[in-house]
Parts: structure tokens; C-alpha cells; sequence
């Protein structure tokens, strides 16, 4: 028989290969694990056109060998399978990334968001918006370390930033701690008001004290 291709690396424990094989013929397939041996599968059998499929189970990160064997209807098994592939388990999520601070309250509103994640991760950035709601960012970690430049596109407000990575087989970690950063970009400048003395108070002095009251708006 002749098996379809399949990904190298998954975080699924059970698979579904499909191939070629004798119209009506029996497949038999088979999952080698290193230090443990051969683990045959369900049998199924190939249609009218050859076609075959097959749900194989993994059990355990690591390496699969996967053999596909073939018994004509005398009963005669193949002695070697062609369709041999490779595939590994891995459902270990990586770790969580961590999420470098950020000043807040600000008037700029572009902001680079650095940390640090497991090298080759995937990072995963979600912004929620005080108006637009979320808007997600992916960006690759180099050695450890990751980098993304945004720009808070929803004006004044306050916004929310969660990250998550993603490992090659698919798997992801954890979410961060919310990080809040709050937009006062257009701001109107300080207001101050007099308190003393005012225009009604009559000042013998030569020298006074001066009160006043500052609101920043």
C-alpha cells in the first residue's frame, strides 16, 4: 500500500491517514514505538478504487514509525510495507511568554511590546480596544526573545494586552496576566483656578501667600 503524506510533528493523538492499495485488499496498519515494540491497528479495507482509510492511535509524546501491511483474500500478508512514515507526538504546551511593563498612563499611542517566550514559539498578542473590541498580532520569538510594534488605534481609552504561544505542533500555553494601558493622547492642558486672594479681598501686605487649585483634564 501506498499512504498518503502526513505532518511530521502533531499534537493529535489520534490520526486519520488515507492511501492506495489492491481494490478489496486488507490493510493492516502498524505503529513501531522505540523500546516498546510494534502496535498493529485496526484493519480496514481498501474500495473498488483502491482507496483506503485509517484511524491510527498514538499514545505518548515522542517518535511513531508507521507501517502499512496488505492481506490478499488467501490470506497472504505482504512481508514489507512501502508506505513507512515518521510522525512525532507532541502535546506539551510551552511555556507562558511574559509580557515586558509598559508606561501607562500615555500620550503616545505606539507602543512596542517585548518579552520573553520559548525559542521557536510563536507569540500570539491580543489587544482589546475601549471601542473596536479585540484585535490579535502574531510575531516569532528569536533565542528567547520577542518583539511587536503596535499602534492603540482606538483613540483615548483604556486597553488590555494578553499574550499566548503557540509551539510547531500546535499546542499553546497559557494566557498572561492582563497588562491595562490607558490612551490620553488628546488631553486639554491644565486648568488653573485662584483661590486666594481674590478680587474682593483687600491686601495691606507687602508680601501675601498665593493659593490656587490645578485640574488636568
Amino acid at each position: 500500500p501506498i499512504a498518503d503524506p502526513i505532518p511530521y510533528l502533531t499534537n493529535q493523538s489520534q490520526i486519520t491517514i488515507t492511501g492506495k492499495a489492491t481494490p478489496g485488499a486488507e490493510v493492516i496498519p502498524v505503529v513501531e514505538i522505540a523500546g516498546l515494540g510494534r502496535f498493529e491497528q485496526t484493519h480496514v479495507f481498501a474500495d473498488a478504487n483502491g482507496n483506503f482509510t485509517a484511524v491510527i492511535n498514538l499514545s505518548g509524546d515522542g517518535q511513531k514509525t508507521l507501517y502499512f501491511y496488505t492481506k490478499n483474500s488467501s490470506g497472504a500478508v505482504s512481508l514489507s510495507s512501502s508506505a513507512q512514515q515518521v510522525v512525532i507526538l507532541d502535546q506539551t504546551p510551552p511555556s507562558v511568554p511574559t509580557v515586558g511593563s509598559i508606561d501607562s498612563p500615555r500620550r503616545e499611542p505606539n507602543i512596542t511590546i517585548v518579552g520573553l517566550a520559548e525559542t521557536g514559539t510563536t507569540v500570539h498578542i491580543k489587544i482589546t480596544r475601549p471601542i473596536s473590541g479585540n484585535i490579535e498580532y502574531t510575531t516569532e520569538a528569536a533565542n528567547g526573545i520577542y518583539s511587536k510594534d503596535i499602534t492603540l488605534s482606538d483613540g483615548d481609552g483604556t486597553y488590555q494586552i494578553v499574550a499566548w504561544s503557540q509551539d510547531d505542533a500546535g499546542n499553546l500555553s497559557s494566557q498572561t496576566t492582563p497588562l491595562q494601558i490607558v490612551l490620553d493622547a488628546v488631553s486639554q492642558p491644565p486648568t488653573v483656578t485662584l483661590i486666594s486672594p481674590n478680587g474682593a479681598e483687600v491686601i495691606e501686605a507687602n508680601t501675601y501667600d498665593i493659593q490656587w487649585q490645578a485640574n488636568d483634564t
